[in-house]
């Protein structure tokens, strides 16, 4: 840029800025009247929509964001608003929306104009130190107009990147009302409160309030010392519940679940205050094995049982699993197997498949229940050919975990007929050891149970082959990984040996054996004997 624009483009903005001056003095003798009861509802409503208009045309960006280069090159960027300018816009703000003198409609604008400055950097720093939040919450504790309540639900929102910092910096001597973690659950009652069904109905047209304001309760629960402030609150159960009650939304559904995942974590004080919230069918309760323990033994888990999210972390305790295939938990998950399909049901199978996994795994008796079942194992394999890794992993170690326990010989036909081999054979090449070593172990009892036929068939590939090489040159995997990944060989080896020993030798499998980390393992010796006797 030449020195003449240089000149021409500081010019203008020395021109803007004094027009910016001229209007926050004009807007400042309108709320001056305002507040001294002299209120020309048209002459503050202009001013505050000019004020917004006209940091419209600075281009005030967010943070993320680019200038709109579309504009006019003489249009400023968001960092060119001044800190004196912001911060009177600031206290013009709160001074309009604080007073009970002055008009719905002007509250509304001062609310949207605090949004525009909120987008900046420059005005969400100074919105830190000038007490606009209590401000904010005074307002919103007020029932003030569902439309104010909207725009100051997005200053909050731009506030949000700011928490930790707000968190940090506040002064803990003040009143706990004065400060955001508490703010927030006012205005969930507010909003939520059963006495008013018709605020239900706007929140819905609206679409976003609700889901702003959960996201927001979402982040400030992961602050340590926030959850003593939610205990306290005696209805924030039956406002989170009304939420789930009235929301259509699948994602405020999903961040109100989150959100009682983080409260009842830390204390598990909405078991004790509701027994209605249960009954929705995703949460994510006992994500810890000391409180999966406790809520089996003390009986919960027969309220649980809609609870998927919770369950599978009650599974994860072996001891627990008895106790849960007692309470009938493994038939509600085959009636919800047989109702659902990838899509879009994916939420659910994500959590239900490592539940099944977790019951079968150390019963026999639950594992031919499932496995001889060929209509369900065609459903499993066919949520694992779904183009989702995490789907083939989990279906593929339920398939083998089936195998494993229930060691039947009919089951084991099942699971090749209706495909799921691939599955099984596909986590040799996992970086998962306890996964690889699943697979190594149920091959290994195929190999050695199923029919020759079969065998060859299903585990005479390079893929197989290629597997167990990997496992035994990777040198993170321990030896126990290792050692069994030798004895499949010796198992397979045992089908049709000349065949299997000729395979060995064109994928190269004795340089395997010579690895650094199993070469002198006596199974890998007797292994390489056995293989270059004949070969």
């Amino acid at each position: 840029m030449d020195e003449s624009s240089v000149n021409s483009k500081r010019t203008k903005e020395y021109a803007l800025m004094e027009e910016l001056s001229d209007l926050l003095n004009l807007l400042g003798s309108a709320v001056g009247r305002a507040l001294q009861g002299e209120e020309n509802v048209e002459e503050l409503d202009g001013k505050l929509v000019e004020a917004h208009s006209f940091l419209k045309r600075l281009s005030c960006v967010p943070d993320e964001g680019e200038p709109d280069r579309s504009r006019s090159s003489e249009l400023l960027s968001a960092s060119s608003l001044q800190e004196d300018q912001a911060d009177k816009l600031i206290e013009l703000c709160k001074d309009t929306l604080s007073h009970e003198d002055v008009g719905e409609s002007s509250k509304k604008l001062g609310a949207q104009l605090l949004v525009e400055i909120a987008r900046t950097n420059t005005g969400r720093r100074i919105m830190r130190t000038t007490g606009l939040v209590p401000t904010l919450s005074a307002v919103l504790e007020s029932n003030c107009p569902l439309e104010t309540a909207v725009q100051i639900c997005r200053v909050l929102d731009c506030l949000i990147h700011l928490h930790h910092h707000l968190a940090k910096n506040s002064d803990k001597s003040q009143d706990p009302g004065q400060r955001l973690p508490v703010i927030l659950p006012r205005f969930l009652l507010n909003f939520t409160s059963s006495n008013c069904p018709e605020f239900a109905e706007k929140i819905a047209e609206i679409g976003f309030i609700d889901t702003i304001l959960i996201s927001f309760f979402v982040c400030i629960c992961e602050g340590p010392t926030v959850i003593k402030i939610f205990h306290d609150q005696a209805d924030i159960t039956p406002a989170i519940t009304h939420i789930l009650n009235h929301t259509t939304s699948p994602e405020v559904t999903e961040v109100a679940l989150e959100l009682i995942r983080f409260l009842v974590c830390g204390l598990g004080f909405i078991v004790k205050t509701s027994k209605e919230w249960p009954m929705y069918n995703n949460s994510n309760f006992a994500c810890s094995e000391e409180n999966s323990v406790t809520l089996v033994a003390n009986g919960t888990s027969k309220l649980l049982i809609r609870l998927l999210c919770s369950l599978r972390n009650l599974t994860v305790n072996p001891g627990s699993r008895t106790q849960l295939l007692n309470e009938g938990l493994l038939e509600p998950c085959i009636a919800l197997t047989e109702s659902l399909s990838p899509i879009p049901s994916y939420s659910v199978i994500s959590k239900l498949v490592p539940v099944i996994r977790l019951l079968v795994d150390g019963s026999k008796t639950a594992s031919l229940r499932i496995g001889e079942d060929r209509s369900l194992l065609s459903k499993y394999t066919e949520w694992g050919s779904e183009d989702n890794q995490w789907l083939k992993s989990a279906s593929g170690r339920l398939l083998a975990t089936l195998v494993k326990n229930s060691q039947s010989v009919e089951v084991m036909k099942n699971v090749v007929e209706v495909g799921g081999m691939p599955l099984i054979t596909m986590m040799l090449i996992s970086h998962h050891q306890k996964m690889l070593n699943e697979s190594l172990i149920t091959l290994v009892l195929m190999a050695n149970v199923l029919p020759k036929d079969i065998v060859v068939a299903q585990l005479y590939t390079d893929l197989i082959i290629n597997g167990i090489k990997s496992s035994l040159t990777e040198s993170e995997h321990p030896v126990k990984v290792k050692k069994n990944a030798l004895t499949l060989v010796s198992s397979l080896l045992k089908v049709r040996p000349e065949q299997f020993k000729s395979m060995l030798k064109d994928l190269n499998f004795l340089e395997a054996l010579e690895h650094e980390s199993i070469k002198d393992l006596s199974e890998a010796i007797q292994l390489r004997d056995s293989i270059e006797n004949d070969c």
